[in-house]
């Protein structure tokens, strides 16, 4: 939102933020037995405010014979410029994965991405 009588940039209401959500950030290593990558994540910052929608309907698909849940939710957030694509969200217990964004809402006043959670008979694989 922009103030065309101060000329200034408003940040968006905080009460639609109503959510609290943690963002991660892929960690690879490597294990000295055999050389392997092992992957893990940590929280970039402590839990942030956001407007959290899931999108309807959920889809199952079948891959290899392996029953897919996938629950796609719509996330806005106050703009950050270190949020990337490879990152993952932890909303209450759920671990959701980036598919689309982050992308810049008006100017720089908020990010909006795509996430979903993929679980094997809703159990995390």
């Amino acid at each position: 939102m922009f103030d065309f009588s101060s000329g200034r940039h408003l940040m968006p209401p905080a009460g639609k933020y109503n959510r609290r959500i943690t963002f991660e950030r892929r960690v690879e290593a490597r294990s000295s037995a055999y050389n392997r990558p092992s992957v893990s994540f940590e929280p970039i910052m402590p839990k942030a405010w956001a407007q959290v929608q899931d999108i309807l309907p959920s889809r199952e698909n079948v891959t290899e014979g392996v029953v897919m849940a996938n629950r796609p939710c719509k996330i806005r957030c106050r703009y950050r410029e270190d949020i990337t694509g490879d990152m993952r969200i932890d909303y209450r217990g759920r671990k959701l994965r980036i598919v689309a964004g982050p992308v810049e809402v008006g100017q720089r006043e908020e990010i909006e991405l795509l996430a979903e959670n993929w679980s094997t008979e809703g159990i995390d694989p």
